[in-house]
């Protein structure tokens, strides 16, 4: 890791001093870094789609259904407008797992949505999430399950935060 990152700001014209062949690694492992994900770095992370590997889409083209479509998943407090947040999940549990884990910070939602192979921007394997990376390329999100924090036990949803 380049260094540790806690807000996912990247510093002003840092971008612009990184060569074109190391923008795609270094912001995927800046954003890999982040615990929480600022303006700033999905900036960055718009910034990349030039420089993805080719091989990003066709590594996770095996997830496509027959219509060419990936079935993602994101788990997390409710927002207008879910395709904002780069952050998703091919695993239900995993999405879920978010869910619960936010309701510190009142109800959440399980989102449900499909983005196809060529608006992946990334994926990671490595930290057991089977996360897709991606800006503004899940499309048909629905809701298709709420928590709300009053239904949970406070000392348990403060548990599920800290795991």
């Amino acid at each position: 890791m380049i260094y540790e990152n806690t807000y996912g700001f990247i510093p002003p014209h840092f971008f612009e001093t990184i060569p074109d062949n190391m923008k795609y690694d270094v912001v995927i492992e800046y954003y890999t870094g982040a615990d929480i994900i600022g303006k700033s770095l999905n900036k960055y992370i718009k910034a990349i789609k030039p420089f993805i590997p080719a091989e990003i889409a066709k590594e996770v083209a095996e997830y496509a259904d027959s219509e060419g479509n990936i079935t993602v998943y994101r788990g997390g407090i409710f927002d207008k407008n879910p395709a904002l947040y780069p952050s998703w999940t091919l695993d239900i549990d995993k999405a879920e797992w978010f869910a619960k884990r936010f309701l510190f910070q009142g109800d959440t939602v399980l989102y449900k949505g499909i983005i196809k192979p060529k608006d992946v921007i990334g994926f990671r394997w490595d930290r057991g999430e089977s996360e897709i990376i991606q800006y503004q390329g899940v499309k048909k999100i629905e809701v298709i399950r709420e928590y709300k924090k009053s239904e949970y036990d406070p000392d348990n949803v403060e548990k599920l935060a800290n795991e």
